[in-house]
């Protein structure tokens, strides 16, 4: 199973989204959405992960994995 970040990633290039759309809609810098799809940030809060599945349309399943 892909990693977080890698999920991110192929979920904004595949709804057409920059990242500065991310960020904005998220309420955070350009550089933490990159950030986030790099994967030098480990620790996505829940509540990220929760609009990042609104803003994709997508199942916040997608983004959890088991331990």
């Amino acid at each position: 199973m892909a990693e977080i970040n890698d999920r991110i990633k192929e979920r904004r290039l595949a709804a057409g989204k920059t990242l500065l759309e991310v960020a904005e809609y998220l309420g955070v810098k350009e550089a933490t959405a990159q950030r986030y799809e790099s994967g030098e940030i480990k620790n996505i809060k829940h509540e990220t992960i929760v609009s990042l599945a609104q803003l994709f349309n997508c199942s916040c399943l997608l983004y959890t994995s088991p331990s």
